[in-house]
């Protein structure tokens, strides 16, 4: 177990855990503090004075971990970038087993095997529905900034008009589809078999990239495969080629590359558009 010390401000214990030196350097910090005993106050300047000079010790106020805001941000948009939960920290773990509460694995393997190593499948089959405690206010503030909880919605409101055309083309490319771009007149592909791509075409003359973010999501849910085989059994008229079973096939795998391609890009193209709100405001904080 490692060393730990505790001392007592306004009437609250504060426990400090790790070796001498991280545990020294972190009472000299804390001792110096101006907490106020209520509780919701004084763990967000416990937290903020972990990232200003960057604690290493672990910090319990009141028998629960304080956490730095700065590091779990930082990995758990990293573990976001990669989608694969095989990458996840110990800290990560940490947070989401004790601060979000899902406690029902054994170890970092099994947990990232319960979610088929997929952070996208963590996220909306857990961290969209947990939730904290108004106590917990360093807890509360990442689930602000990382959009965890009664905050997961709020991704749904993101301005995807910050992406620009470029971007918007760039995160298409990324969900597996090429786009060729002739004039105002954008042509969506992706490869079906060895023998036969799939496209769509998209007027984008009047649009603006939220426009055509919804414009493409739409057409992809909306894709009734139906009609579809009907239109390519007419088109073949008299010919035998390709035959009603290859159509079938085929349209049941475009049917399912259009469902998939509205996820990825409704993911991909929110995360971006995040990311550059985040910039901004960052932008704006570092200038004040």
């Amino acid at each position: 177990m490692k060393n730990h010390i505790e001392i007592i401000k306004k009437d609250k214990k504060i426990k400090i855990y790790g070796n001498q030196a991280t545990i020294d350097r972190a009472v000299s910090f804390i001792e110096n503090l101006d907490l106020t005993g209520i509780e919701e106050k004084d763990r967000l300047i416990i937290q903020r004075c972990i990232d200003d000079n960057k604690i290493g010790a672990t910090i319990l106020y009141d028998g629960n971990t304080v956490y730095s805001f700065n590091k779990i941000v930082d990995k758990y948009k990293k573990l976001q970038k990669s989608e694969d939960l095989m990458y996840l920290s110990d800290d990560l773990y940490k947070f989401f087993t004790n601060a979000c509460g899902d406690i029902a694995h054994y170890d970092i393997v099994g947990y990232a095997h319960y979610y088929d190593n997929s952070f996208r499948k963590f996220e909306e089959d857990f961290l969209q529905h947990c939730d904290c405690n108004d106590r917990f206010s360093d807890v509360k503030r990442i689930f602000k900034k990382l959009k965890i909880g009664k905050f997961y919605e709020d991704r749904d409101k993101i301005d995807i008009n910050k992406l620009s055309k470029k971007d918007l083309k760039n995160i298409i490319k990324q969900c597996g589809w090429d786009v060729l771009e002739k004039d105002d007149l954008w042509q969506l592909s992706i490869g079906i078999n060895p023998d036969m791509r799939f496209c769509f075409q998209l007027d984008t003359s009047s649009l603006q990239s939220k426009d055509i973010f919804y414009c493409i999501i739409r057409y992809c849910v909306k894709f009734d495969v139906d009609e579809y085989i009907d239109t390519i059994v007419k088109e073949r008229g008299e010919s035998k080629s390709p035959t009603i079973r290859s159509i079938v096939n085929n349209t049941d795998i475009i049917y399912t590359q259009l469902k998939q391609f509205a996820l990825d890009l409704s993911y991909y193209g929110r995360l971006a558009a995040q990311n550059l709100i985040e910039k901004e405001q960052d932008e704006i904080e570092m200038e004040r």
